[in-house]
């Protein structure tokens, strides 16, 4: 685990009721980059015994930037609770996937109040969290704000 992992956990902690933890995902590939949400949904709709999950792919630490990438993401849990992931964004990078249920949670209860079931994006540098949320219709635009709180209503409203 991701030193920046452990921090992530540590400040995210207080504001879930439910513990979050790190998983083992299987890197499948196969669906629509930059989709995570609707691969998942569409997985847990055409296959049996599957349920889509969310949480956070942390990334390896960029000694470039000093920064660390703490995506927020959609993935898979089958009846065996194997976990699988069939977006491409992931494949290929030794990613963290933290586990967070109370996304899943605000985002189905808010459903109709939101802009989308997928949270802003983090960025972490010098132990302070930068809000990132990009366009998917140009992925190479993204919006940066700072973040005075993970709380999972802040997550989602930031933009």
């Amino acid at each position: 685990m991701y030193k920046a992992t452990r921090e992530f956990i540590k400040a995210r902690q207080p504001h879930t009721k439910l513990e979050l933890k790190v998983v083992s995902v299987k890197q499948l590939g196969g669906g629509i980059a930059n989709n995570c949400s609707d691969n998942a949904i569409d997985n847990a709709e055409n296959m049996d015994g599957v349920r889509s999950v969310t949480g956070w792919l942390v990334h390896p630490f960029n000694p470039l930037t000093n920064t660390t990438e703490i995506i927020q993401h959609w993935w898979n849990i089958d009846e065996n609770r194997n976990y699988f992931d069939t977006s491409p964004d992931a494949l290929g990078v030794k990613c963290d996937y933290v586990l967070d249920f109370d996304l899943y949670r605000y985002a189905y209860d808010n459903y109709d109040d939101i802009e989308s079931i997928v949270a802003c994006s983090l960025v972490l540098k010098d132990g302070a969290y930068t809000a990132a949320l990009a366009d998917l219709s140009n992925i190479q635009n993204v919006r940066y704000k700072l973040i005075n709180s993970l709380d999972t209503k802040t997550l989602f409203t930031m933009f």
